[in-house]
């Protein structure tokens, strides 16, 4: 995590998937499979908010577009 990610910023593994508008069983397979990017603390999954939405530009090719839900 050498871009000055700090345990209070990154996302949890629902966080991840609320962004991404995807099941938290999807982020898990993302993870066993080494698919998308995450840290482990301890037994704990992070994910940096700034690679989640590089990873997710991936997706879909070209025409997807990821709209990030806002929270009341």
């Amino acid at each position: 995590m050498g871009t000055g990610a700090t345990a209070e910023n990154l996302w949890t593994v629902r966080e991840c998937a609320a962004y991404l508008r995807m099941s938290t069983s999807w982020v898990y397979k993302q993870v066993e499979q080494n698919a998308i990017p995450f840290a482990k603390l301890g037994h704990a999954l992070r994910f940096h908010p700034q690679r989640v939405r590089e990873y997710a530009d991936t997706l879909g090719g070209p025409s997807a577009k990821i709209i990030p839900l806002r929270r009341p």
